[in-house]
């Protein structure tokens, strides 16, 4: 036979053109004639010989070839049912899902259940196989609704005997949605309880559905340990415990050497990654704000103004990462300050909503050119500067405005020292700033120089309340205060004075990052 392309095989295979495979060793399926449909829309009839975890072998009726077809060549909607039939399920999509509580304490940690009661120091919580009591000065915040597994609530035995009570009747269409329940739940003995009662009491009811569902069961009530362990990645996934979920993962083969769901931990294995990276990415962006906010708010009642500039020229920056690396690490120990700053690094900033923070009367603290700077910006993206284009010069123009922030912070800092008067202005000033003035000077100018965050090109600006903008305030000397006449009429002059909120700048500055 001439070679073949891939492609060419494939369809070879389907056509029935290829050998005849050996049947795989998995359980016997039904041989009754099916039509199956593949991705690409073409129709076979055949029967299916047997089945395994990555497809399953196929007879055609019309010319008796047989191949392996994986089940990602046929239409998904009919995989999906097939694997379902067969007990090739994904256990997550199957899950029963329910409403419960999750709570944070103090120490980082969570907390999922439902709360049951409350005390006037203590919350009775609810998780499988037990109760807890939480004191409530251990908790931070108010308890939050979340969806989750109903198995992180309940234990199975609990889980059966709720189903028992919601579902009216008893016929077989009850006990059919009793048995499905009890499969969701990984509670395989009562499934095949129920399916087999379903049968007896009206023997054409979802006739193949049954036969194919007892046949399903009976497997997987000998693997039951093994579906179990499977099962709890789920739930060690959905209480964040990541670490512990991939250890579970990829220690399936190793316990259950020979299990058929060995490609099931595999995907396991992928899921919690899946899972840990997109939590904790969600997480690394809100505690990068949060943090940034809580040590500014922390540096505000401690440094004078010149330490002030110290802290954020060098140490913030570091205390933030460490912070941040701190609070992922409760979740996983596989991410070190490096993967968490690239993780922050690599946020969609484009789904990010703009934060604020205000200099306020601070403005005039960073120099005119500083405080003025990005009033005036073109309106057409030409005229401003143009933008890197290749990835060497992105990333000299990064390193050009780290070195030009260095400098310019070190300049500012320098100058305080050296302008006398001045610098006791700055530092008479800061003494008097108000905490919150402070905390939000610190946090602006972090954010716009820091190199941390995406800054809006466009600052905001608006004019002093007590000038309105002008950066002077006018006072009128009239009357006896005037030596000056002009005949019989007092004569009138006005003397112009800085503005002492915005000590003459007229503007206050606003920035937006994100």
């Amino acid at each position: 036979m001439p070679h073949m392309k891939p492609a060419s095989l494939i369809l070879a295979l389907l056509l029935g053109l290829a050998a005849p495979l050996a049947p795989a060793r998995a359980q016997e399926a039904n041989p009754d004639v099916i039509m199956l449909q593949l991705r690409d829309g073409a129709f076979r009839f055949g029967s299916v010989q047997s089945h395994d975890p990555d497809g399953m072998v196929f007879a055609r009726l019309d010319n008796g070839g047989i191949a392996h077809i994986p089940w990602s060549l046929l239409e998904p909607r009919q995989s999906d049912e097939l694997r379902r039939r067969f007990g090739y399920v994904d256990l997550a999509t199957e899950e029963v899902l329910m409403m419960a509580d999750k709570l944070s304490t103090v120490d980082g940690k969570e907390v999922i259940g439902l709360i049951l009661d409350r005390t006037a120091n203590e919350l009775l919580i609810k998780i499988a196989g037990s109760t807890l009591t939480l004191p409530k000065d251990r908790i931070a915040g108010a308890a939050v609704p979340i969806e989750v597994p109903a198995r992180l609530v309940y234990t199975t035995d609990e889980l059966y005997a709720r189903e028992l009570a919601a579902v009216p009747g008893t016929d077989a269409a009850a006990n059919y949605e009793i048995a499905q329940y009890c499969e969701k739940v990984l509670d395989f003995a009562h499934a095949a309880e129920h399916y087999q009662k379903a049968a007896t009491l009206d023997p054409s009811f979802h006739s193949d559905d049954i036969r194919a569902a007892l046949q399903r069961t009976a497997e997987k009530a000998k693997n039951a340990a093994q579906l179990e362990y499977l099962g709890d990645v789920d739930t060690l996934i959905a209480r964040k415990q990541y670490d512990e979920a991939l250890a579970r993962a990829d220690a399936f083969a190793e316990r259950f050497p020979g299990s058929p769901y060995v490609n099931e931990a595999k995907k396991k294995h992928e899921r919690v990654l899946k899972a840990r990276d997109a939590y904790i990415a969600s997480l690394v962006r809100v505690r990068f704000l949060e943090t940034a906010a809580r040590l500014a708010r922390t540096a505000s009642t401690k440094f004078t103004f010149e330490q002030t500039m110290g802290y954020l020229e060098s140490t913030m920056k570091t205390e933030l990462l460490a912070s941040v690396t701190k609070d992922v690490q409760v979740l996983t120990k596989q991410l070190d300050s490096d993967a968490v700053h690239k993780l922050f690094a690599q946020r969609d900033k484009k789904k990010l909503r703009w934060e604020r923070a205000s200099y306020g009367y601070g403005t005039w603290l960073l120099g005119k050119e500083r405080a003025l700077k990005g009033e005036q910006i073109a309106e057409n993206p030409k005229e401003g500067e143009k933008k890197p284009q290749t990835a060497l010069d992105k990333q000299r123009a990064a390193l050009n405005e780290q070195i030009q922030r260095y400098l310019q912070n070190r300049e500012l800092v320098q100058k305080a020292k050296s302008d006398g008067e001045k610098s006791e202005d700055r530092e008479a000033f800061w003494r008097d700033f108000s905490s919150t003035g402070r905390s939000q000077w610190i946090l602006a100018y972090f954010a716009e120089y820091g190199g941390e965050f995406e800054v809006s090109p466009k600052p905001l600006f608006d004019n002093c309340r007590e000038c309105g903008g002008t950066g002077v305030r006018i006072i009128s000397l009239a009357g006896a205060n005037v030596a000056q006449t002009q005949g019989n009429r007092p004569s009138s002059t006005e003397e112009k004075l800085n503005c002492e909120a915005c000590h003459g700048l007229g503007r206050v500055r606003r920035i937006s990052y994100r």
